[in-house]
């Protein structure tokens, strides 16, 4: 059974205004302990944490993270071959990943130093004829990816390298009972693939 689960309770007695400081702290700190278990056991998501930790600071307007350090690490995620980003150096390259770090060479203001022309190529390479996107070269089809895929190549200007028609046609055709079906196995969750779709 799917829905909203109370996890948390919290006592009369808790704060109630929001510790910025502590925030920044912890996303500082996260960012430096590349020895601690839960950076280790994060590998398969680095690339997306890392934008996540990124966009947090930037909202929190305290990112002292060394923008040279992230380029680098963002860097060393793509892979030349295939023009794609993996979640992490020697990932594979998948659409989720791909997006994450131009979205972080976004924010630092890096997109200029993108191999445009490769990225188009691995993302414009994984439209299937339906319209949809596999999200790597293993054949995985879920509307996330045609949402990635049409954002990663909005922000690098060339949205107009795939074929939006049939993307958004494969968009809006998705049974709104297979999210709900999804979300019984908690594959994805319904919203996220409504999200995607819009």
């Amino acid at each position: 059974m799917s829905g909203f689960h109370k996890d948390v309770i919290l006592k009369e007695d808790a704060p109630a205004q929001l510790f910025l400081s502590k925030h920044r702290e912890f996303l500082h700190n996260y960012a430096k302990s590349q020895d601690s278990y839960e950076y280790v056991m994060s590998e398969w998501l680095r690339a997306s944490g890392v934008y996540w930790c990124l966009t947090a600071l930037e909202l929190l307007d305290k990112n002292e993270l060394s923008e040279n350090d992230i380029f680098q690490f963002v860097m060393s995620c793509f892979n030349e071959e295939k023009g794609g980003f993996g979640a992490s150096e020697n990932h594979d390259p998948h659409l989720l990943y791909t997006l994450s770090c131009v979205q972080i060479l976004a924010i630092i203001g890096r997109l200029d130093d993108l191999k445009t022309d490769k990225i188009v190529e691995f993302v414009v390479g994984l439209q299937q004829p339906d319209g949809s996107f596999f999200g790597d070269e293993w054949g995985e089809v879920d509307t996330r990816f045609t949402f990635c895929a049409f954002a990663t190549l909005a922000l690098i200007d060339r949205l107009s390298s795939c074929n939006l028609t049939t993307g958004v046609q494969f968009c809006s055709k998705m049974p709104k009972f297979r999210w709900s079906i999804l979300a019984v196995f908690q594959v994805q969750s319904p919203m996220q693939g409504k999200y995607s779709a819009v």
